[in-house]
């Protein structure tokens, strides 16, 4: 019986939503994605790291924006501006996410996504989940959402 429990959790689906910051296309799982919305204000924080430009009001709650293409040390063009925030959810808090361009949603089996990490920039690593398509760098919610480095301000 606890074999055919592990063949059903590596062939189970998982929705993720696809967006891209800088050149890169990533996935989060959309479990952690709360809600996704315009680029609002954002009001700067003295002495936060580089990678949290500030923090937003989102219906009432004060939750900090995180720049992933500063975390990850990302090239990012300078003139380009976010298109909105993907704001996540986790048993750490929200969070808002800068996102350049959202793409569309997948349904993905485990036992389909490439879990190799090869040619990733080191900073993404520990986040790494897999890789959908050669193309699509999944991340683990999780492990990014209830990072330290979110709680330096």
């Amino acid at each position: 019986m606890e074999n055919n429990k592990a063949q059903i959790d590596v062939d189970s689906e998982e929705r993720f939503s696809v967006f891209q910051i800088a050149e890169m296309q990533f996935g989060l799982n959309v479990l952690y994605i709360k809600e996704v919305i315009k680029l609002t204000r954002i009001t700067r924080l003295p002495n936060a790291p580089h990678y949290i430009p500030g923090i937003i009001n989102f219906r009432g709650k004060i939750i900090s924006v995180v720049d992933l293409a500063l975390f990850f040390g990302l090239n990012k063009n300078a003139s380009q501006r976010p298109e909105g925030l993907i704001v996540t959810e986790s048993r750490s808090g929200r969070f808002a996410l800068f996102y350049d361009r959202m793409h569309e949603f997948l349904r993905l089996k485990k036992s389909g996504l490439d879990t190799s990490s090869t040619k990733l920039p080191e900073p993404i690593l520990p986040y790494f989940c897999g890789r959908f398509n050669n193309t699509v760098i999944l991340l683990d919610g999780d492990k990014l959402l209830t990072d330290s480095n979110f709680f330096k301000l």
